[in-house]
């Protein structure tokens, strides 16, 4: 399970708490091969890094 409000760096970055669950959901939907693990692991990386979350912004892209 993903604790979204872990993810500080990118419900700032995304506007709102609502709006990080709204994309990451919509990830897991359109790519139901990616485990919670997998997602997970790498918000882990991009908050550490501070990378700009563009992979949940735009997945269908």
């Amino acid at each position: 399970m993903i604790d979204y409000e872990k993810y500080v760096w990118h419900i700032k970055a995304l506007g709102s708490l609502e709006e990080f669950k709204e994309s990451v959901e919509l990830w897991k939907e359109l790519f139901p091969d990616f485990s919670d693990e997998e997602i997970v692991k790498i918000l882990d990386e991009e908050q550490e890094l501070k990378i700009g979350p563009a992979f949940w912004c735009r997945p269908w892209n």
